[in-house]
Formats: C-alpha cells, sequence, structure tokens
C-alpha cells in the first residue's frame, strides 16, 4: 500500500518516486539481517528502471521475484553486494566501451544463506513461471551445491517421488588437477565450467554420475535444469551445464535460475563443446538484475547498459 499524506520518506533519492509497504511475509531477508530488529513492514521506494538510478547504502541489494504483473505486491529478495573478479564484458559481451572494462560487484542469492521459507518460496515461484510458459516436466536436475536447495523446493512440491539428481563438481586430484568426484565416474562424464564467483584461474568440473544418467535416459525424464543464478554466458554452470545434459543424452524441456546477470533472454542455446549450436531450450529467471559500482562516497549503484528487461528497482526506506 502506498504511505499515507506526509508520511513519505525524505531522503532526497526518494522524492518523486512511488512509495510502497511491503509485509514481512513478502520479504525474504538474507540471514545476515536476522539479528535486527526489524519491522513488521517495511517502505520501498519503486524506481523505474529507465529513470534515476538508485543507490543502495547498506551493502545489500533488493531483487523483485514476485510476478511481473503486480509491481506492488513484489516478493522481495535481499542480496549481499561483493565484488568479483570479473570486468563487466565477461558477464555482458555485448557492452558499450564506456563500461566493458569496469570491475564488477553483483548481488548474490548464497542459498546456503537462506531459510526454508526464503528457499520454498523460491520454488514455488519457479513453478509458477514454469507452469505459466506450459513448460511440461516430471524431474529435476540440478547444478551442485547452490541449485541443489531450489530443485529440492521444486521437487517437494512436485510430489515425495519426483526424481531429482545433481551435476557434481570434480575435486582437486594429482598435480592439482580437476577430477571426477567419485571413482565410477569419468572424465567423459564431466565438462570444464567458469564460475564467475569464483578466483580467477581456479580450474571447476561438473560431472553427472552415468548410473544416474542411464535412468534418465530409461525412463524417458523430461528434465528441468535449474541452478541459482546465470552470471557467465556461455561458460557458466548453467550453460555449459546444459551441454553436458544434452551430450549424455539427457531430455532437458526447461532451465530457470533464480537470478539472471547475464544476457537478457528467455531461452538458451544447447551448445556442443566447441560450441555449435545444437538447439535451444526455454529459460526462466524469476529477476533479471544489474551488476554494480561503487560510488565516490562507498555506496553502490547499477551499471547503466547492464539491466535490459528489468522493469523496477526497490531499495528499503
Amino acid at each position: 500500500m502506498a504511505y499515507p499524506e506526509g508520511q513519505q520518506p525524505v531522503d532526497e533519492q526518494f522524492a518523486g518516486q512511488e512509495h510502497i509497504r511491503v509485509g514481512s511475509d513478502r520479504i525474504l531477508r538474507s540471514i545476515l539481517r536476522r539479528g535486527e530488529q526489524l519491522p513488521e513492514s517495511s517502505g520501498f521506494t519503486v524506481f523505474p528502471a529507465e529513470g534515476d538510478l538508485p543507490i543502495y547504502r547498506t551493502g545489500f541489494a533488493w531483487a523483485n521475484i514476485g510476478r511481473a504483473s503486480e509491481p506492488r505486491n513484489p516478493l522481495l529478495l535481499e542480496l549481499r553486494l561483493e565484488g568479483i573478479d570479473l570486468p563487466v564484458r565477461a558477464v555482458n559481451p555485448d557492452a558499450s566501451e564506456e563500461i566493458r572494462d569496469l570491475n564488477t560487484y553483483i548481488a548474490l542469492l548464497m542459498t546456503n544463506e537462506r531459510t526454508p521459507r526464503d528457499l520454498c518460496a523460491m520454488g514455488d515461484r519457479m513453478l509458477e513461471e514454469a507452469a505459466e510458459r506450459e513448460i511440461d516436466f516430471d524431474a529435476i536436475i540440478c547444478a551442485e551445491q547452490a541449485g541443489w536447495k531450489i530443485g529440492q523446493a521444486m521437487a517437494t512440491r512436485m510430489g515425495a517421488d519426483t526424481i531429482i539428481s545433481s551435476l557434481q563438481k570434480g575435486k582437486p586430484g594429482k598435480n592439482s588437477e580437476i577430477s571426477p568426484p567419485k571413482p565410477w565416474i569419468g572424465m567423459q562424464d564431466g565438462i570444464h565450467v567458469a564460475s564467475g564467483t569464483s578466483n580467477q584461474g581456479v580450474q571447476q568440473m561438473l560431472f553427472l554420475d552415468p548410473r544416474i544418467a542411464n535412468v534418465y535416459r530409461t525412463l524417458g525424464l523430461r528434465v528441468f535444469y535449474v541452478d541459482d543464478a546465470r552470471l557467465t554466458p556461455g561458460s557458466g554452470t548453467m550453460d555449459r551445464g546444459l551441454t553436458l545434459l544434452h551430450e549424455l543424452g539427457i531430455n532437458v524441456v526447461g532451465t530457470g535460475t533464480v537470478l539472471n546477470e547475464a544476457n537478457n533472454t528467455d531461452h538458451l542455446l544447447i551448445t556442443n563443446r566447441v560450441g555449435e549450436v545444437e538447439g535451444k531450450v526455454p529459460y526462466i529467471s524469476l529477476t533479471k538484475l544489474p551488476l554494480h559500482q561503487p560510488t565516490s562516497d562507498g555506496f553502490f549503484t547499477p551499471i547503466p547498459g547492464t539491466f535490459e528487461g528489468l522493469q523496477r528497482f526497490y531499495v528499503e526506506e
């Protein structure tokens, strides 16, 4: 609901913007804030994405993962802002010359820092969006580890016998090279990925247990592949994981992430290991997010040109 007349916040950046109050049942806060005394409802300023950019003064940003058609009834997700070792061009290859070499801060979901209520809300919203897109699936595969909790929440809602598995991360072997996570999994069952939130130079691989892959193939399962976020297009866990699943004969009929900080799209290209396109699959993101940069006074603001598809920013007052 709107603020009563005369009770709008006085912060200069909020002047002339729309103000709403959001109940605590529609706010998914980071556990890093759980020690604070928080009200039953909180005030938020709504900034149109095509207008003045907001300034985040707390080290946290907000994302609306609710229905885009209900902007005044948002489901707001509080996200940590942290710096990563990637320039804008690594996340957005089409970025303009003015911003492509900027160092970036991203909004982190961190599913290991979310409550069961938060995870269930994300899983429910993913299922709602999949139903609206008419994506018909009966099994789930997740990217380990962050995607696993989202997938579990989805599978629980789908039914107690829903088949769910994960792409497992490789582990350091001899000479610090990445090896399969289990003795019965081979290198041919894995694929190299580039995680945008890891330090540069760190090698990562994802693997699918071949016996699990055989179950998915034999049963003819229609799979939804899910992760927490998509950051590095073409090389991250979402895109490269899709390549591996396709190569192993898994019938992926839909994909999804809670956050999308990469290019705005409603589908992902299915490519082989050398980058040749072999198809496409529907893609859902519950929200598009910008990349961020620090301001001169130590706060944070979105980087222009990195949030195509986002309609509104929400800032707590």
